[in-house]
């Protein structure tokens, strides 16, 4: 599994992030993982368009892994605003 983190303030770029997910696939490839955990540490307020565009980078990611990585996870890991004591909770993408 390998572990990925994407800075909050370039999730609006799609060119950026479409670049962002090819090469963590090829990197995921290359070693032989069968997934990912992205591991977002800024916080990130529920119903924002922030959270919106993180499910989004989710999604794409799942897409190119489960597509090039048959049974590979992907898996987003949120600091959320709302929760003290940096408590996290998870996306897991569903397998393919």
């Amino acid at each position: 599994m390998l572990s990925a983190s994407y800075p909050v303030n370039k999730l609006e770029n799609s060119l950026l992030r479409s670049q962002w997910v090819k090469n963590l696939t090829e990197k995921a490839i290359a070693y032989h993982a069968d997934g990912v955990n992205i591991d977002i540490e800024e916080p990130v307020k529920e119903k924002s368009k922030e959270m919106s565009l993180l499910t989004k980078l989710a999604n794409e990611t799942a897409v190119a892994f489960h597509t090039k990585i048959p049974g590979s996870q992907v898996r987003q890991r949120l600091r959320s605003e709302h929760l003290k004591l940096n408590r996290y909770y998870n996306y897991i993408s569903p397998r393919s």
